[in-house]
């Protein structure tokens, strides 16, 4: 997330590969980006994300039994 944050801290500039003044976006010294290795790499984060969500999850749900009775 921080090296993505670094290239494009809109999240707007990986999108595209050009601006609407045509300079380059991400700067000259990124020529390719390995699609497969991105790819794996963020459905690594989106388990992640998933995982930390289900884990926040059930914290409330136990604050909320313990408040309750």
């Amino acid at each position: 997330m921080r090296q993505l944050n670094e290239r494009d801290p809109r999240g707007e500039s990986f999108r595209y590969a050009r601006s609407r003044d045509a300079t380059r976006t991400l700067g000259a010294d990124l020529v390719h980006i390995n699609i497969r290795w991105f790819a794996i790499h963020m459905e690594k984060l989106a388990d992640y994300l998933d995982g930390l969500e289900n884990w926040l999850g059930m914290l409330v749900d136990g604050r909320d039994k313990a408040y309750a009775g």
